[in-house]
């Protein structure tokens, strides 16, 4: 149904769900969906369904390729593009800082430098989440601080529930980590339903639950604020940590992005984030927020040898952040960002077929295309003018290898004459493997 419809997995699964809350039709276990013969019989309950998880199975050669070009092409980049970012002035703190080495260790002890702790907490206050700086673990990087909350909360074997599409390095460190997967459909207009999600974190009982709600890479939505409380409360009334992932809430371009953490009453919700992608990629240090876990955060750390965050780097980036304001730079990127976003989408609409859908990001710098059914994104690889333009392939963001039809484009980079003949080659490419009308 999935390769007919050119809709995910996840999403005519969910489809089958709601037939069968209304009785249409029935799952069998191990064999799949049929038609209720019976439907006058009342509709089975929905809590009946059982949520069965996904392991999660090894990427392609072709998609670890792409993962592991963070610079694959023009829009198939991981991070967003180097030049929006003004180093000059933390090139200069970082080099006062290794001249002045004496006074401080080659590797800072967990969890992190007293003075850039305390930079994060005060961040964290303009949010309205209120940490002491002891409650702030400096790691290596962002996904160093997924790494950190994964071995807190989680065993081998364990049941972790994941939006889908998915922040990809995350099920990288999920399949390390050998844990099984539920996956929840995030809209890309209004994100993850809460219904469904209280429903999964019943059934399914997850030690965890990864959510990324402002700027969701790579769909680029944030939640509304009425479903954030609501998905803490739900966490909280069964028991599952929330493991926030607000890398990308410095980019809204709106601003003023709230969090999950802010309606924390009962730390449900450890999060983690980044210094990559608001004060620049290469200073791209991690923290976790763990409120009263903080010191299990550490002693964590401590045993897997992550103590080591280059504390160097850390004095230049508190440093920075306390005699600075940062905000201006990012004020001046996220007007950037959008501005460029804004062109891509246009392009987008001018240069792919018709039946080609876009979301509509709200912050970030990359943007989820949809393209007309029976297009496999994988299968663009080795053409001459997809290598020249890149994406990201939808597969790379879901355990059940759905999406096969979705793409990612990073428009975060500056719109050249190349980049644009580059996206117009890309889409004609796309509007040649459409089939002809009737």
């Amino acid at each position: 149904m999935a390769a007919e419809t050119g809709f995910s997995i996840i999403t005519v699964h969910r489809a089958y769900e709601l037939l069968e809350s209304q009785g249409i039709c029935l799952a069998k276990e191990r064999s799949g969906f049929f038609v209720n013969s019976a439907a006058a019989l009342p509709a089975p309950s929905v809590k009946e369904i059982p949520a069965e998880p996904l392991r999660i199975i090894g990427m392609s050669e072709a998609v670890l390729r792409y993962w592991n070009q963070r610079h694959a092409g023009m829009f198939g980049a991981f991070i967003p593009d180097k030049r929006l970012f003004r180093r000059d002035l933390l090139d200069k703190l970082h080099r006062s800082a290794i001249r002045s080495g004496s006074n401080h260790s080659e590797f800072g002890q967990p969890p992190g430098e007293r003075k850039l702790q305390f930079q994060v907490a005060k961040r964290a206050a303009q949010r309205r989440i209120f940490v002491s700086p002891d409650q702030v673990v400096i790691t290596r990087s962002g996904t160093s601080g997924l790494n950190l909350c994964l071995d807190l909360v989680t065993s081998p074997g364990d049941t972790v529930l994941v939006e889908s599409p998915a922040y990809f390095p995350m099920l990288s460190s999920l399949h390390r980590r050998h844990l099984r997967v539920v996956e929840i459909y995030s809209s890309n207009v209004t994100g993850i339903d809460c219904g469904h999600f209280r429903y999964l974190v019943e059934q399914s009982r997850p030690s965890a639950c990864i959510l990324t709600v402002a700027n969701r890479f790579p769909t680029g939505i944030s939640y509304p604020d009425v479903a954030l409380k609501e998905l803490v409360k739900i966490a909280t009334d069964f028991g599952s940590k929330i493991i926030e992932n607000d890398m990308f809430s410095e980019l809204s371009y709106a601003g003023g992005q709230r969090s999950l953490k802010e309606y924390d009453m009962n730390d449900t919700v450890i999060q983690f984030s980044s210094f990559a992608n608001f004060v620049a990629p290469e200073y791209g240090l991690g923290w976790v927020i763990g409120g009263k876990h903080a010191e299990e955060l550490k002693a964590v750390q401590f045993a897997n040898g992550l103590q080591g965050v280059d504390a160097a780097m850390q004095k230049a980036i508190a440093d920075y952040l306390d005699g600075f304001s940062n905000d201006r730079q990012v004020r001046r990127i996220t007007k950037t960002l959008q501005g460029r976003m804004d062109e891509g989408l246009k392009l987008v609409r001018e240069h792919f077929p018709e039946k080609t859908r876009v979301s509509a990001p709200h912050g970030g710098y990359m943007c989820w295309v949809r393209l007309p059914k029976h297009i496999s994104a994988t299968q663009l690889f080795d053409r001459p003018a997809v290598k020249t333009a890149s994406f990201l392939p939808g597969e790379m963001f879901s355990v059940a290898a759905g999406y096969s039809n979705y793409i990612a484009m990073n428009f975060s980079g500056e719109w050249t004459a190349a980049r644009i003949r580059a996206i117009a080659d890309l889409g004609g490419v796309v509007r040649g493997l459409v089939p002809p009308a009737g």
